[in-house]
């Protein structure tokens, strides 16, 4: 499981790409696959829609906490969509 915040939110993918010289259509699917097992939707980048940006700092314990600029996409999925999403039981409990 997650070692900051278990099963006390998530924020669907991580908004931090992992090659900063890609663009965002190259990483998002990467990042989906990652939080999603089974995820079987690619090249949704073109689809998610800029919601705005947030900046918030919360502690998980005596250890570890986050700090963070956090830029927000919204994707509406389809109902035939929505079948093909699988969570990753490490990331996300429930729906």
């Amino acid at each position: 499981t997650k070692y900051t915040f278990p099963l006390s939110w998530t924020n669907s993918i991580c908004s931090h790409p992992r090659n900063l010289k890609k663009p965002l259509e190259e990483w998002v699917d990467i990042r989906l696959q990652d939080e999603f097992k089974g995820w079987k939707l690619d090249n949704v980048a073109h689809r998610l829609k800029p919601v705005g940006k947030l900046v918030y700092e919360a502690r998980s314990d005596h250890k570890y906490g986050e700090k963070e600029i956090d830029t927000l996409y919204f994707l509406e999925v389809t109902e035939e969509e929505k079948r093909l999403i699988k969570t990753n039981p490490d990331e996300i409990e429930a729906v």
